[in-house]
């Protein structure tokens, strides 16, 4: 029993840490992407880039 809770916490903490690096792996390319638009790089290039939509850029 003690071996599921702690296979659990181990899970949960994992999952933290992951949603962690996605959040600040999505602020760089949110950066990145600002930071192109600033030096005037065309936004279709800028959304092949980053993989998205022009429309989500």
């Amino acid at each position: 029993m003690d071996d599921d809770l702690h296979r659990i916490r181990i899970a949960a903490a994992n999952k933290e840490s992951l949603e962690f690096e996605l959040d600040s792996a999505a602020l760089d390319l949110e950066e990145a992407i600002t930071a192109a638009m600033v030096h005037g790089q065309d936004l279709d290039v800028i959304a092949d880039a980053a993989e998205v939509a022009v429309e989500d850029v």
